[in-house]
């Protein structure tokens, strides 16, 4: 963990993942199995944000969640670029970060997320959900959000 909200994410992560046994953040999916469909943002998702930290500051706000979609897991998210001046380097960045299940790497690149209007609310959002072919785990589980070594989430 780099710093505070890694480990606020990381804590999320595991107490809604692994101490409730799934049952938190992944909820049954009503999409068909493809590679991406949309759902609406819920109290299952937890904001956090790219931080360039000093003068930059946020490069880019999201939400996030984990679900179940027939069996498999998808990784969903909607954000914002507060920014022009970070935008490029904050889009590299949301491409170079990955989820883990177990410490295997089930998806990288959190770049298609919906991208709203800077400033937006994001519990209002729509949220694209990209699949991956990681079996819903039963019982407890490791997910991390791994990638982002500068800044925090």
């Amino acid at each position: 963990m780099n710093n505070e909200k890694d480990f606020k994410l990381f804590n999320f992560l595991r107490k809604s993942l692994i101490a409730a046994g799934l049952t938190g953040l992944l909820a049954a999916s009503p999409a068909a199995a493809q590679s991406t469909f949309q759902v609406p943002v819920n109290k299952n998702f937890q904001q956090s944000e790219l931080d360039w930290g000093g003068e930059f500051g946020k490069g880019y706000v999201y939400t996030i969640t984990i679900i179940d979609n027939q069996g498999k897991l998808a990784v969903c998210g909607a954000g914002y670029y507060p920014s022009s001046h970070t935008r490029i380097q904050s889009k590299k960045a949301m491409r170079k970060l990955s989820i883990t299940l177990n410490g295997k790497k089930i998806l990288t690149d959190l770049s298609f997320f919906t991208e709203v209007k800077a400033g937006s609310d994001l519990t209002r959002a729509t949220a694209t959900c990209k699949m991956t072919s990681a079996a819903t785990p039963k019982g407890k589980a490791d997910i991390q959000l791994k990638g982002w070594a500068r800044g925090s989430f």
